[in-house]
């Protein structure tokens, strides 16, 4: 994911607006937060 961001030149914050949290996006690329369903349909 975090790659794919970068290749899209967003930030975390960038990424996140409007649908989650920064600390969200930061936990999922990190591997600390495992998405699910209800996670992903908000982002």
């Amino acid at each position: 994911m975090r790659d794919a961001r970068n290749a899209l030149g967003l930030s975390q914050s960038a990424l996140a607006e409007g649908t989650c949290s920064r600390s969200y996006i930061a936990g999922l690329e990190s591997g600390n937060i495992r998405p699910t369903a209800e996670n992903l349909s908000c982002c």
